[in-house]
């Protein structure tokens, strides 16, 4: 689980990276959308999870609750099945990550690999990775019937689109006109984490 984080985190410096690189033209195209799941099929995908009334360890007094009850349940769950399109999705991203630090170097696509210190396995088992939170996380939303109303949205749009501007590069008026259903997902996952961290009991870790 360790060496999964790792990498995921490794994936996210790159790709953060690469948006920083990207010129100004290519920053103001329409943000490419993202995977998308058929909610009919959970049940194939994974198993009921209890998510609720759970005792989670901190490991220290630093550790975030939210990443405690996250790992938690990532460590925990059933997948029954992956979706190979959504696995294929994230794998693609990866590569093309590597494709681009491999053109920015002229080195061949298999030489960023290596020296990235990862193979197409490593890919494929870092998108099936995220392929599981989403999993996780759709399941939860759906399960527990977690929704936004519209005065959610409309109260909190203003702060969400000054930290999208922040953390993406892009002007706010671009925030949002292009990226309003992004901004929804954020608020969804975030009130679904805050639902989790009431839901939960929370202890420290006594090693």
């Amino acid at each position: 689980m360790r060496k999964i984080l790792f990498r995921t985190l490794l994936l996210l410096i790159l790709v953060t990276a690469l948006a920083l690189f990207l010129p100004a033209c290519q920053k103001e195209e329409q943000p490419q959308e993202g995977v998308t799941y058929d909610e009919a099929k959970l049940d194939e995908y994974i198993a009921p999870f209890a998510y609720e009334s759970l005792t989670v360890e901190l490991t220290d007094a630093d550790t975030l609750k939210s990443e405690a009850i996250w790992v938690k349940l990532l460590s925990e769950v059933e997948i029954l099945s992956y979706p190979e399109d959504a696995v294929e999705y994230y794998a693609e991203q990866q590569r093309d990550t590597y494709r681009y630090y491999a053109e920015k170097n002229d080195w061949s696509y298999g030489e960023a690999l290596e020296f990235f210190g990862v193979s197409e396995e490593n890919i494929l088992d870092e998108a099936r990775e995220m392929v599981k939170g989403d999993l996780v996380y759709r399941y939860i939303v759906k399960d527990a019937g977690i929704t936004l109303s519209e005065d959610e949205k409309s109260e909190q749009m203003a702060r969400y689109v000054k930290k999208f501007s922040e953390d993406y590069g892009y002007t706010e008026d671009y925030v949002e006109e292009h990226m309003t259903d992004l901004i929804y997902d954020a608020m969804l996952y975030d009130k679904t984490m805050e639902y989790l961290i009431v839901k939960n009991t929370f202890v420290e870790s006594s090693t």
